[in-house]
């Protein structure tokens, strides 16, 4: 299913991040600093211990988990240690002046 999830005005700044809610959804989306015209939206609670993300930081393309530093790729939502659970990410794309999301 794609959904809207905000207009490009709402977009967050480069190296920024902002969360979304709808769709029974909490949505960290992300811009890295290096290729600010990526967006990128992924769950914003870390698969972890579920931390909210969106009070973390970013390092690059990297979001790190503000209560035990985990850190993932906010692009593919791998892990940096192999042996962590991946961060659940979503397709984003931008049409005109609206982001929409894919969601499985």
């Amino acid at each position: 299913m794609i959904v809207k999830l905000c207009n490009a005005s709402e977009l967050p700044a480069p190296g920024a991040m902002r969360t979304f809610r709808g769709h029974n959804l909490q949505l960290c989306v992300a811009r890295p600093e290096d290729a600010p015209e990526r967006i990128c939206v992924f769950d914003n609670r870390c698969p972890h211990q579920g931390a909210p993300l969106n009070t973390g930081h970013l390092e690059g393309s990297t979001v790190v988990c503000p209560y035990h530093a985990w850190r993932f790729d906010i692009a593919t939502g791998q892990p940096q240690m192999p042996c962590d659970p991946p961060l659940i990410t979503y397709e984003a794309r931008q049409y005109d002046d609206e982001i929409f999301i894919r969601i499985p």
